[in-house]
């Protein structure tokens, strides 16, 4: 089918991190069906690929509108994920209130659905919001729950090393260093670059507050060239911004 075909492209292209070409490309694919299912679907791709080029607030209202379409047949799975969706963006807006009652929704229709994937996706994106409000305890209590499950998926099982990293890299930076670490191993099961330099530059976060400055460098150097290869414009930035820092500061 024509449409599978530009969808599959476009997935294509989203996992390589070309998110303003995969956006050209599910628009593209949108023209073929009008159903409100198909429509939603290319809404919640399309809003995905806004949010990993930072366009929070875009993402947002296509995320609504997305779900204003399936208002009356909301019990299937791209309504939950649409929920999901919007409740990042929010969280990336800064709103953890508004965005923690979305999740709750979230977590609920995967629940019904009995979809195990979108639970574990929704506690894991769920826990930086409870962090944001000085709830780690709570954070830190799912995010386990996902690690010591056997059948959540490598993407999802990722997120969760790197969210309880970020936890306990201040009191146990050994662990948290060790759970970077095996994120790392991940990383090459996915060919996620984006994840990838997302990765080391926690990793190279921890070095520093180690004064293990040579090796944040190296780590930083790696990231920056994951994130290149991806065009992932912030992480890129971001590398290279820490890496000037630690070039300025050394003796």
């Amino acid at each position: 089918m024509a449409d599978q075909s530009l969808l599959d492209e476009a997935d294509a292209q989203y996992r390589s991190g070309r998110y303003g070409e995969a956006v050209q490309t599910y628009e593209a694919a949108r023209t073929l069906r009008r159903d409100a299912p198909y429509q939603a679907f290319i809404d919640l791709n399309v809003a995905q690929s806004l949010r990993r080029q930072g366009h929070a607030e875009e993402a947002k209202l296509l995320a609504q509108r997305g779900l204003e379409r399936l208002a009356r047949i909301k019990r299937i799975a791209t309504y939950a994920e649409l929920l999901v969706t919007l409740a990042n963006s929010v969280a990336d807006l800064g709103n953890h209130v508004e965005a923690l009652n979305t999740y709750d929704r979230a977590y609920q229709d995967f629940q019904s659905l009995g979809n195990q994937y979108g639970i574990y996706q929704t506690l894991v994106a769920k826990s930086r919001s409870l962090v944001a409000l000085d709830r780690s305890s709570e954070a830190q209590t799912i995010l386990k729950i996902v690690l010591d499950a056997d059948d959540a998926p490598p993407i999802v099982r990722s997120q969760a090393l790197n969210n309880l990293a970020a936890l306990e890299s201040e009191k146990n930076p050994d662990f948290a260093r060790a759970l970077l670490q095996e994120d790392l191993q991940l990383h090459g099961q996915l060919a996620d670059d984006y994840g990838l330099a997302g990765t080391l530059i926690n990793l190279a976060i921890i070095e520093i507050e180690q004064g293990q400055i040579d090796r944040a460098i190296v780590l930083l150097e790696s990231a920056r060239g994951a994130a290149s290869r991806v065009n992932a414009t912030d992480l890129a930035v971001r590398a290279t911004v820490m890496l000037q820092d630690l070039q300025q500061e050394r003796p």
